[in-house]
């Protein structure tokens, strides 16, 4: 995938709950961020992140391939494009058999969501991780 990425998105778990994180931004694009999503804007060490209120949030895909996607937010024209990279569960995890129909017919309106996936490694240990869904717009 090519072209200059403005910002990165990644899933992080707050207690039972999963939240956007998205990164790198410019403080005026934290502040269009958090008038769209929610949150609270904080200076990070790339730039400004905001960790946002709703595990939901509509996009376009305007790129994708097996590991990530590359968005812009609705409603934030002139914003974007995010990354959201998708490990461990590849956009075939993500989609199903949808993934090569996304693919077909991009830039696509979506709703991207998260939810809090529990696993227990080979060790014994519980692991709580953010996982992304995709649901195309209608």
């Amino acid at each position: 995938m090519e072209g200059e990425v403005v910002g990165r998105a990644s899933a992080l778990v707050r207690g039972d709950q999963a939240l956007w994180h998205i990164s790198d931004l410019t403080a005026a694009s934290a502040a269009e961020v958090v008038g769209l999503l929610g949150g609270v804007p904080c200076e990070g060490s790339a730039g400004w992140d905001v960790v946002t209120a709703s595990a939901r949030l509509r996009a376009e895909v305007i790129a994708a391939d097996d590991n990530r996607l590359r968005f812009c937010l609705a409603g934030a024209t002139g914003l974007g494009p995010f990354e959201l990279r998708l490990s461990p569960w590849g956009l075939a995890g993500v989609l199903g058999d949808r993934a090569a129909r996304l693919l077909a017919v991009l830039p696509v309106a979506v709703h991207l969501s998260l939810k809090v996936a529990e696993f227990t490694t080979l060790t014994g240990r519980m692991v709580r991780l953010a996982a992304p869904l995709l649901e195309l717009a209608v």
